[in-house]
């Protein structure tokens, strides 16, 4: 149950491609689809897929909409994040759920129109997500900071071990040498 206008937006197409592709479907002799109000398609106009029989029994679209249905709940708990986020009740998105919504985010391409059917909050989500991204990349950068920081101090240190065997070598050898005199 959508409007023509929403669709267009959501599919990324123009409304002359919605009206196109819906037509052959609103024909009375198919009716898969049910046009309120009746007549010429508008961008108010609200579609519907009228046989629900139909529905049940088409595997695809109901693959469709389990997929469409996750990417929604999907999309509600980004939104809820940043809810919380803002208020300080919760952090931003750190592996492994910053890559998981990383994968959903390539794989499903939400746009602003998709979001506004759930939830809304296009541009805050961006934001969340981008800055979760900017996080952990300082996270990493720093555990590579420690890392090799303990490389130098271990090689810092070694050197300083071997120069002081040296140097105690070297001042055996001169107290040797002076005893021997």
């Amino acid at each position: 149950l959508a409007k023509v206008q929403e669709i267009a937006d959501v599919a990324g197409v123009s409304e002359a491609d919605v009206r196109a592709v819906a037509a052959p479907f609103l024909d009375p002799e198919r009716s898969f689809l049910t046009a309120d109000p009746p007549g010429s398609l508008t961008p108010t106009t609200t579609l519907d897929v009228s046989h629900e029989a139909l529905l049940r029994r088409w595997s695809r679209l109901e693959t469709w909409v389990e997929t469409e249905q996750r990417s929604a709940e999907t999309y509600r708990g980004l939104v809820r994040s940043v809810e919380k986020q803002k208020t300080r009740e919760a952090d931003y998105l750190r592996p492994p759920e910053l890559t998981v919504i990383e994968l959903w985010e390539d794989e499903q391409a939400p746009n602003a129109a998709w979001t506004t059917r759930h939830g809304g909050k296009f541009s805050a989500i961006g934001d969340f997500l981008l800055w979760s991204r900017i996080r952990e990349s300082g996270r990493r950068c720093r555990k590579l900071l420690i890392f090799w920081g303990a490389i130098l101090l271990a090689l810092y240190f070694w050197g300083l071990k071997n120069q002081a065997k040296k140097n105690l070598e070297l001042g055996t050898g001169v107290a040797k040498a002076a005893i021997a005199v």
